[in-house]
């Protein structure tokens, strides 16, 4: 539902009926309640196959024609910072060797 949030802003933006407004913004404040997915240091993967690291979690915040839960994440292949929303990134699963 989140990736879909944009449109919904624009939404509740453009429509005059009040009631539907209040209703809308009561439900992305639920959603704005939910824990982030991610904490600091998480290893994750981005754009389906580049590792990255989480350095920041940022709230959600729909009043102010925001976003839902978004992180900064260190691309290693970027060796930049790239903000990515929390539908976007992925747990990285580690390979497990069991050897005796």
């Amino acid at each position: 539902m989140r990736k879909d949030l944009n449109a919904w802003l624009s939404y509740i933006e453009e429509d005059k009926d009040y009631s539907k407004r209040a209703i809308i913004l009561d439900i992305f404040d639920e959603l704005a309640k939910e824990p982030p997915k991610f904490q600091f240091g998480n290893v994750v993967v981005v754009e389906n196959n580049l590792i990255g690291v989480i350095v920041k979690t940022w709230g959600a915040s729909f009043k102010k024609g925001g976003r839902g839960i978004h992180y900064e994440v260190y691309v290693r292949t970027y060796n930049a910072i790239c903000e990515y929303d929390e539908c976007d990134i992925s747990h990285f699963v580690y390979d497990k060797e069991i050897g005796e």
